[in-house]
């Protein structure tokens, strides 16, 4: 009987979890029930014309559906479209081909005929749909392009498709299936004088940016993060150049990926780390300025530590190396703050095998004395720590100058 009902909810969970990720439609939202309804009733016809709807199709039109916030349930107008009259569709055509909404309406067309291999009645109807909806030639296949670049999140084709953009469309239509391409397509501008992107134009609400292209350039940026988490995963090769990151409570995340080069980059203002890497390969940061960060404090084993400031990796093993060159670190440190403990520590790059030359560390607090966790170097009258996973600069009260370090193999504390 348990093993009956745990079933029962796992099918109801399947079938509701598109309701968890509805898929906004800002064009249609504004229009009357009307125009919703018989919106969600032209696609449900669209679906009804296949011998049976593919649970991929089914999953994205229940999206498309809780996206408008609709006065039925997917199910409902699929029941309604087994009962469509040919004068509900001339009244439908009529009114939607002298709207702007008749793209986004054949868009998602397109979008459910090419989520799964659709069949044949399927196809024949979205092509009728265009011809009596009034589009030409290349506004088809412009959106046909469309309908490609989002169901393969592929951000490089997109900027192609939009070269391709009859002049009667405006891609800001599309928004709320695109507006990761146009942040793309912003950065990938490399605007000879600094551009701020504003990410609350297109996130909408605090949450994550996850750009998972194989290759990213981004040239004289500047993002601001306060809200968001910036997320890179699975990428081939990353390259920030002259960007300005301005931080919270959320650091970078990096996952995943082969190789990864921030240049003359500044970063400020993060308070809980700045960078979280997950298995990177390859991370080189050259002439950065790290500036104002921080990481919390944890209590662990009866201790304070805060391991991390600027770079942390939670498990070593599964990170390759990272290099520091003529970097500069000012004022990084954790919120921990005690001249007599001596069981405190704070680090600035933790936890990774690192080699760093060149850089400068001012105002970087460190209160570790435990010598048998790690080992000391000495370079001059500068003296750096390696252990407890991390390089610990010292006496940094005055600016501190790290050449030629060795390679750092870190501990996990």
């Amino acid at each position: 009987m348990a093993s009956d009902k745990i079933a029962k909810l796992g099918e109801y969970l399947d079938k509701n979890k598109a309701k968890n990720y509805p898929i906004p439609n800002s064009m249609l939202e504004q229009e009357t029930d009307y125009l919703k309804n018989s919106y969600l009733k032209m696609l449900a016809v669209l679906l009804q014309q296949a011998s049976a709807v593919e649970p991929s199709q089914e999953y994205l039109f229940t999206r498309m559906v809780e996206g408008v916030k609709a006065d039925y349930f997917m199910q409902d107008y699929l029941r309604q479209a087994l009962e469509i009259e040919v004068e509900e569709f001339e009244e439908f055509a009529s009114q939607y081909r002298e709207l702007d909404l008749r793209y986004r309406f054949l868009l998602d067309a397109i979008l459910l005929c090419s989520v799964t291999e659709a069949e044949e009645g399927q196809l024949r109807l979205a092509a009728s749909y265009i011809e009596f909806l009034g589009l030409e030639k290349e506004e088809a296949s412009y959106l046909a392009e469309m309908a490609k670049c989002i169901l393969k999140q592929d951000s490089i084709a997109y900027l192609d498709v939009e070269r391709i953009r009859p002049e009667g469309i405006r891609s800001d239509w599309f928004q709320d299936y695109i507006k990761l391409f146009h942040i793309e397509g912003v950065l990938r501008v490399q605007p000879e004088e600094k551009q701020a992107i504003n990410l609350k134009e297109f996130l909408h609400m605090p949450g994550s940016l996850v750009l998972r292209q194989k290759k990213i350039y981004m040239r004289n940026l500047e993002l601001d993060l306060s809200e968001y988490t910036l997320e890179l995963s699975g990428n081939e090769e990353v390259v920030f150049e002259d960007c300005e990151f301005y931080g919270g409570e959320n650091p970078i995340i990096l996952k995943e990926i082969q190789k990864i080069h921030f240049s003359k980059c500044m970063f400020q203002n993060f308070t809980n780390r700045v960078i979280v890497e997950t298995e990177v390969s390859n991370a080189i940061f050259e002439e950065c300025n790290f500036l104002d960060c921080s990481c919390k404090g944890i209590q662990e084993k009866y201790r304070d530590i805060s391991l991390g400031v600027v770079v942390y990796v939670k498990d070593y093993s599964e990170n390759d190396m990272n290099y520091f060159s003529k970097c500069k670190f000012t004022n990084c440190s954790s919120d921990i703050h005690s001249d007599y403990n001596d069981e405190d520590c704070d680090g600035i790059i933790c936890n990774v095998i690192s080699k760093v030359n060149l850089c400068k560390f001012k105002d970087c607090n460190y209160y570790y004395l435990e010598r048998s966790r790690g080992s000391w170097d000495n370079h001059g009258e500068d003296m750096i720590m390696i252990g407890l996973g991390g390089l610990f600069p010292s006496g940094t009260d005055d600016e501190l100058n790290i050449m030629d370090c060795h390679d750092y193999t870190s501990f996990t504390p």
